[in-house]
């Protein structure tokens, strides 16, 4: 890891996040005005209504071997839980998840490499709502090792360039303005160039969003 702070702008640069841990590895679970469904990272685009014991939460794709975080913050009244069986009471609790539900705070849920299950569900263990986690297995081959080299920060633009890199592996700088709480989010709008063995990721600054601290990480997006 290489860190440094520039005037107005802190950064933390992490790159080298292997195959499926490079995709999105934490989330954001509401229930915005307490309504019976869950949102994820402030949004569900299912199109489903709300309703008990049915599936109209956003699906999720995970993989195995990997650990993801969920930051939950729901009604009291919609505990979330990942269990390994159809939803509902009765449902089987998932053993790699921590802990066994919550409505704030966060949900820990490890995903063996072997042996694992295909399908999870995280759901409202009171009224049996859900969603659906199509777990993958993992990724075969893992990305190649990276390393930061420089980060300049103009009065615009942030630009990071990163040597060890390839044309395989797709690099998506992700933003996060409190590491220990917060979720880390893509920046909507970058370019790559990869030429000479190095790679040069360029973006707009994120002051505007994240205000004069913002860590920066650059995760590899297997293809």
């Amino acid at each position: 890891m290489l860190s440094r702070v520039i005037p107005s702008l802190a950064a933390v640069m992490l790159l080298g996040l292997g195959g499926a841990a490079s995709a999105q590895t934490n989330f954001g679970v509401t229930t915005p005005a307490s309504s019976f469904q869950f949102f994820i990272n402030g949004a569900n685009t299912t199109g489903q209504p709300q309703g008990s014991g049915i599936n109209n939460s956003p699906p999720l794709t995970l993989t195995a071997g990997q650990t993801y975080t969920f930051s939950v913050s729901t009604a009291a009244f919609h505990p979330l839980e990942i269990v390994s069986t159809t939803p509902g009471p009765g449902a089987t609790h998932f053993a790699g998840a921590t802990p066994t539900s919550t409505s704030s705070g966060t949900v820990t849920l490890v995903i063996p490499a072997t042996g694992f299950p295909s399908t999870l569900y995280y759901e409202c263990n009171v009224h049996f709502f859900y969603g659906v986690i199509t777990v993958l297995p993992p990724v075969a081959n893992a990305p190649p090792s990276n390393h930061i080299i420089s980060i300049v920060i103009s009065p615009t633009s942030v630009t990071m360039t990163s040597d060890g890199t390839n044309t395989t592996y797709t690099l998506v700088p992700q933003f996060n303005s409190n590491v220990v709480d917060g979720l880390w989010k893509d920046v909507p709008v970058f370019t790559n160039v990869f030429a000479n063995g190095t790679n040069t990721t360029s973006f707009n600054r994120l002051d505007a969003v994240c205000g004069p601290n913002v860590f920066l990480r650059i995760s590899q997006r297997p293809p």
